[in-house]
């Protein structure tokens, strides 16, 4: 019916509250160069993609030695360890994102210059 369809609808004062809640122009051009830039998310990517490579190669030599050789010799266990203690010092696609997330803004550093130049 006509009558329960219109009064579902958001009145002027429940619209007014809705778009002031909203971002205005000035707030998302604040938001927007305050996050990383393509560069950054490249490069972030590019050093995660690194160490995921050095990540398999040392799984593939891990699994080489923890195999059987042709000789009939088992792989050296501390080989393995220091390995295995070498995968876990090199540093995570997170660890990547950690540091990017801590890096200082464009916004950030503009204003310190300004404080330092006054």
């Amino acid at each position: 019916d006509l009558h329960g369809e219109l009064s579902r609808k958001a009145d002027k004062t429940e619209t007014a509250i809705q778009l002031d809640r909203k971002a205005d122009r000035s707030e998302m051009i604040s938001i927007l160069n305050n996050k990383a830039d393509i560069d950054a998310v490249q490069k972030a990517m590019g050093e995660g993609l690194a160490v995921k490579a050095d990540i398999d190669a040392v799984n593939k030599v891990l699994e080489d030695r923890a195999t059987v050789a042709e000789g009939g010799e088992k792989a050296d266990v501390t080989q393995v360890d220091e390995l295995a203690r070498e995968v876990a010092l090199r540093a995570t696609i997170k660890d990547a994102c950690l540091l990017l997330d801590t890096k200082p803004n464009i916004g950030d550093v503009n204003m310190a210059i300004e404080r330092i130049n006054k």
